[in-house]
């Protein structure tokens, strides 16, 4: 396992080394620094024999940090690092430091403190756990009967009908919404798709899906969407009458409920809102599935009986405690790590994880700016 103190301090680092092993060095020298744990001591310079003046700072106790490389089942890089205590007052520095320990190599997996050190395991870089989608590009019809929603997690929507997705402004959500949509059309067919941006026509989610992707069923006002989602209803009961196929899946999604509830009119609301009711309890039988995206899950914005059925859920970056537990069904604590963006936890059947959203590559992107 290998190690390092910080022994002077520095106005740069060489944060993109060549070598592996120096560029983990040099950012764990980096870590100390700019988390301050270390302290120094200034060294006085005799003038003559009753003064002194000041002289350059030097570095008295550092913590030393170690760390060792291992491969995942996914063949993904993860560093292991031990924050060694030393029982001075520098240890008290460590727990607010370690959630720079991502922004520096990569997200956080697991953190433990045992009584010699604090240990933190992470993804080397984060590129190696995250997959990459590029909305622009061709994709065939091969049906599958899952959406991959990131290297690790699948959506079987056979068996887990229905996905939630929630992530508050800048968490990246409508990046994943965005990629979730493209891996539709290797699903089902275009007219099997609708899409409801509560938004309107304006937003990115619309003009994403009516003109990149060519969707013919993309809804940007009240009317559009409360006929869209009637339409899927009936779509659904004719499955039940036999009608029609159900060999294709029908996808429904909804973006941003939460407008839709302000700006309808009550009483279509209402009906509208029971449609969705009847295809999130009866949907799975008749291979039509809801992907509902919102900001906040509490039961003024979300009808308690569809926010209680979807199997899978997922919340990005750092969810408020009250949203938290409405999203998951259990209460926030020390275990859930802070997050970034495109970062989260998915629950698959009550299983909760971490989550890694897809990079998702939209037309006017610019490499930088890429989640």
């Amino acid at each position: 396992m290998s190690s390092t103190r910080l022994r002077k301090l520095k106005k740069g680092f060489i944060l993109n080394a060549y070598k592996d092993s120096y560029f983990i060095r040099q950012r764990m020298k980096y870590f100390l620094q700019v988390n301050d744990l270390y302290k120094v001591e200034e060294q006085k310079v005799r003038v003559n024999d009753n003064n002194f003046v000041g002289g350059k700072s030097e570095i008295q106790l550092s913590l030393r940090v170690s760390w060792k490389k291992e491969k995942n089942e996914f063949g993904d890089t993860i560093l292991i690092v031990k924050i060694h205590k030393d029982g001075s007052v520098l240890e008290s520095r460590i727990e607010n430091a370690i959630p720079k320990l991502q922004t520096i190599f990569g997200p956080i997996i697991s953190k433990s403190n045992s009584e010699k050190f604090y240990e933190v395991r992470l993804f080397l870089k984060q590129k190696d756990c995250r997959e990459r989608i590029n909305i622009m590009e061709e994709i065939e019809m091969d049906p599958e009967g899952f959406i991959q929603l990131s290297k690790y997690h699948k959506w079987n929507y056979i068996s887990s009908p229905h996905l939630l997705l929630a992530g508050e402004s800048g968490s990246g959500k409508s990046r994943v919404l965005y990629g979730i949509i493209y891996k539709f059309l290797g699903e089902t067919t275009k007219d099997n798709l609708f899409i409801c941006d509560g938004k309107g026509k304006g937003e990115d989610l619309y003009k994403l899906s009516k003109y990149t992707l060519n969707l013919p069923n993309v809804g940007g006002t009240d009317e559009e969407i409360f006929d869209y989602i009637k339409d899927v209803e009936n779509l659904m009961d004719r499955r039940f009458a036999g009608t029609d196929s159900k060999t294709n899946p029908i996808f429904l999604v909804v973006d941003e409920f939460a407008a839709l509830r302000i700006s309808m009119d009550k009483k279509d609301f209402v009906e509208m809102n029971n449609s969705l009711r009847r295809i999130i309890l009866m949907g799975r039988s008749a291979n039509v599935h809801l992907l509902m995206a919102l900001q906040r899950a509490e039961t003024s914005v979300i009808d308690g009986a569809i926010r209680d059925n979807f199997a899978i859920r997922i919340g990005l970056q750092n969810l408020s405690v009250e949203n938290f537990k409405m999203v998951f069904g259990i209460s926030k604590d020390e275990s859930i790590l802070e997050r970034e963006r495109g970062q989260g936890y998915i629950s698959i059947g009550g299983k909760m994880e971490q989550y890694e959203s897809p990079i998702v590559v939209l037309p006017w992107d610019k490499e930088e700016d890429l989640l």
